[in-house]
């Protein structure tokens, strides 16, 4: 049996191409707002991050929990997905709420009235949220059938 990529990509998705596509498509998108985020020094401006880092005594010690905990919640999170569609459709419908939840670098950009570290790539981010959505709803609702 030859496996292409073309048969892997095409006939083993448990979900519609265009919601893959979709979901790459702000998985980059993800990606390339972490760069604007680092190059515009989110890590000192932010006030979330501001106050997590306070709770800790030393960087070596925030930065080994902060990536423990990411690391726990993604393999929750692969976990739930190989239980099937209907789990993973709420691990991208909680992905879903993050996407929307960068709205907050365009509020703090327009109450500040000045660039906000990661602003540019948010709106990017955030217009693309109303495509995932609109999919993603589409796939809850032909699970229902």
């Amino acid at each position: 049996m030859r496996i292409t990529f073309k048969s892997i990509w095409y006939t083993k998705l448990m979900f519609s191409k265009r919601f893959v596509v979709i979901l790459f498509t702000t998985v980059l998108l993800i990606y390339i707002h972490m760069f604007e985020e680092i190059k515009g020094d989110f890590y000192h401006v932010d006030s979330t991050l501001l106050f997590l880092s306070s709770l800790f005594k030393d960087i070596p010690q925030s930065t080994y929990f902060m990536g423990e905990t990411v690391f726990r919640i993604m393999l929750l999170l692969l976990a739930l997905i190989t239980l099937g569609k209907k789990w993973a459709l709420w691990v991208f419908t909680l992905y879903g709420v993050l996407l929307i939840a960068e709205t907050d670098h365009l509020i703090k950009a327009i109450q500040t009235k000045n660039y906000y570290p990661g602003s540019i790539t948010a709106l990017l981010i955030v217009v693309s949220s109303f495509f995932y959505w609109k999919e993603l709803l589409r796939e809850w609702k032909k699970n229902r059938r």
